[in-house]
């Protein structure tokens, strides 16, 4: 993995988390427990903060970047990211599932529980309620997460902890 400071700020992440050996981690990120980052990840902390909490999973190909002005970056615990998404400068609050490719703008907010289907461009300044899904591009809600669909987001999630932990552990 590449780590980098940047501006007197390096990246904080816990010793239970998995990070790919060519993730790219630079500035004022912290990764909490048991969180993932998989291969080819950008995680750019360097004109504001990221935060990237508990049991969180961010799949390959993604970049996690911030906005400039009022603009971190702030993931939840549980959070599920998929493959080559795009999160900038916004906040994802606990137990979202972010679809494959799926555009997250500065500024937005997306409320626990919701899911963001693959492909989707959530605009600047959106605010997802809590088990939303959004569907489209731009994106609009499409209906609320049924508890079927939280519950294979959370199996989900548990599948990605187990595998974080075989490719720690080598």
């Amino acid at each position: 993995m590449i780590l980098r400071p940047y501006q007197g700020k390096s990246p904080k992440i816990d010793p239970t988390a998995f990070i790919a050996e060519n993730a790219v981690i630079i500035g004022d990120v912290e990764i909490g427990a048991r969180a993932s980052v998989w291969y080819n990840c950008v995680i750019r902390g360097d004109v504001n903060f990221i935060r990237i909490g508990e049991e969180t999973s961010i799949q390959d190909g993604t970049v996690v970047h911030a906005e400039t002005v009022q603009g971190p970056t702030l993931i939840g615990r549980r959070v599920t990211v998929g493959h080559n998404a795009i999160i900038h400068g916004c906040v994802i609050e606990d137990e979202c599932l972010i679809g494959m490719g799926a555009i997250v703008l500065s500024y937005s907010k997306i409320g626990k529980g919701s899911l963001i289907a693959a492909g989707a461009l959530v605009t600047e300044h959106e605010i997802v309620p809590p088990g939303t899904i959004m569907v489209g591009v731009p994106a609009k809600p499409r209906g609320q997460v049924t508890p079927e669909m939280a519950q294979r987001a959370s199996i989900g999630c548990d599948h990605y902890l187990e595998l974080a932990e075989q490719y720690r552990k080598g």
